[in-house]
C-alpha cells in the first residue's frame, strides 16, 4: 500500500511472508516500510531503502493506509496501516512509530469483524 501522506508519497508498505515457511503453513510475517525514492531528480540511481519494520505473528492477506480524519492526521502524522491477518484479524498500526519506535506501533487488534 502506497503512503496517501504527499510529503512520504515515496514510501510504501509491504506486508511480507517470514522465510520460514513452505506451503500453506502461517509461519508469521513481517511488515516494512521502503522508501521507494522515486521522486528523486532525473539522473540520479536511488536505491529503495527499508525505513522500518515489524515482525508480525501471522501472514497478511489485505494491507491498507490510510491518513484518517483530522482526529487521526493530528495525532497519526504518516497515518495508520491495517493488515488483514491469514487468522481473520485486523491490527493496525501507527506508520511514524515502525519508523522511529517499532515496539510501539501497534494501536489496536480486531479479532470479530
Amino acid at each position: 500500500a502506497w503512503s496517501p501522506i504527499y510529503s512520504h508519497a515515496d514510501v510504501i508498505a509491504l506486508g511480507t511472508k517470514d522465510s520460514g515457511g513452505v506451503g500453506f503453513d502461517d509461519y508469521g510475517g513481517e511488515l516494512e516500510l521502503c522508501d521507494m525514492k522515486i521522486t528523486c531528480p532525473e539522473g540520479s540511481q536511488p536505491t529503495p531503502q527499508v525505513i522500518g519494520s515489524i515482525k508480525t505473528t501471522t501472514r497478511f492477506s489485505s494491507l491498507g493506509w490510510t491518513p484518517g480524519n483530522a482526529s487521526v492526521a493530528d495525532n497519526f502524522k504518516m497515518g495508520l496501516i491495517a493488515g488483514g491477518m491469514t487468522d481473520g484479524k485486523i491490527n493496525i498500526w501507527d506508520a511514524e512509530s515502525i519508523v522511529s519506535s517499532p515496539s510501539s506501533a501497534a494501536v489496536a487488534s480486531i479479532d470479530n469483524h
